[in-house]
C-alpha cells in the first residue's frame, strides 16, 4: 500500500475562550482582559467548503464519490457506483440542508483509478480544532491492481508474482511517482480554485509541525516528484496557495 497525504489550511479565526468569574469581575473595574483561545474557528460556511471540494477535484480529475458524511449524518452514498458523480454533492448536501449550518465535521471519501493504481482519497475537514492543528486532512491510499490476487491463483504463484514485482526497482518507483502526481495535481488543483485555500503536500506530521512553529505555505515554483525510497509510503513536498 503506497500512502500520501495532503494538509489545507483554511480561513479560521483564534477563537475566544470565556471570562472567568475573577476576569468578570476585573472586566467590571475596567481591566484589560486577554481573551485569546487556544482552539481556532473556521471563517467560511460549509456552502464554500464542498463548493470547493468538488471544484479542487474535479480540476484534478479525481470524479469518484464513495460517501460524503457531516456530523455522522450521511449525506450521499454512491450505493449505485456511479463513477462521475462529484458534482452531485452540492444538490445532496442542499437537500440534506446542510449547506447552511454550522457543522463540527466532514468525511468525504473519493476512489480514483489511474496508472494502474487504485487510490482511495480520504478527506476530514474540522470546523473547530487547537492551535496549530490541521483543519482539513487528505490522505491517499493506492493499491497497485497488478498486485490483486488473479482468479483461479494459487497461494505460491501468487507470492512468486509479488516477489517478481518487488524486485523490479523501476516498476515500484513508477508506482510510487505516479501517486506522487496524482498528490501534487490535487494539491496545486485546491490552490489553483480556492486561493485562499493553503495546501501543503506530504506526512501530517510535517505539516502538523509547520503549523505550530507558524510557518505559513506560500506560493512557489513546486519541484517535480522525486522517488521515494520506502516501499509503503510515499510523500511529495510541496506547497502552494
Amino acid at each position: 500500500m503506497l500512502k500520501s497525504a495532503i494538509t489545507v489550511e483554511l480561513p479560521h479565526v483564534v477563537a475566544d475562550r470565556h471570562k472567568t468569574a475573577g476576569e468578570w469581575i476585573r472586566g467590571l473595574f475596567g481591566a484589560k482582559l486577554d481573551l485569546s483561545g487556544d482552539h481556532e474557528e473556521l471563517t467560511i460556511s460549509a456552502l464554500s467548503l464542498v463548493a470547493g471540494l468538488v471544484e479542487g477535484f474535479a480540476a484534478a480529475g479525481v470524479k469518484d464519490v464513495i460517501s460524503f458524511i457531516v456530523d455522522k449524518k450521511v449525506v450521499y452514498m454512491d450505493t449505485n457506483e456511479v463513477d462521475d458523480d462529484l458534482s452531485l454533492l452540492l444538490a445532496a448536501g442542499e437537500q440534506k440542508g446542510i449547506l447552511g449550518k454550522r457543522f463540527s465535521e466532514m468525511h468525504l471519501v473519493l476512489s480514483h483509478r489511474e496508472a494502474g493504481l487504485h487510490v482511495l482519497v480520504d478527506v476530514r475537514i474540522h470546523n473547530r480544532v487547537l492551535l496549530g492543528e490541521e483543519q482539513m486532512g487528505v490522505v491517499l491510499s493506492a493499491r497497485v491492481e497488478e498486485l490483486r490476487v488473479q482468479p483461479g491463483e494459487s497461494a505460491a504463484d501468487y507470492r512468486a508474482r509479488i516477489d517478481a514485482f518487488m524486485a523490479d526497482t523501476a516498476r515500484t518507483n513508477t508506482d510510487r511517482l505516479a501517486l506522487d502526481g496524482l498528490t501534487l495535481r490535487s494539491c496545486r488543483s485546491s490552490g489553483r480554485t480556492r486561493p485562499s485555500w493553503r495546501a501543503s503536500a506530504g506526512s501530517p506530521s510535517e505539516a502538523r509541525s509547520r503549523r505550530r512553529a507558524t510557518a505559513r505555505c506560500r506560493p512557489t515554483s513546486a519541484p517535480a516528484p522525486t522517488p521515494i525510497r520506502s516501499t509503503t509510503t510515499t510523500t511529495t513536498r510541496i506547497t502552494t496557495s
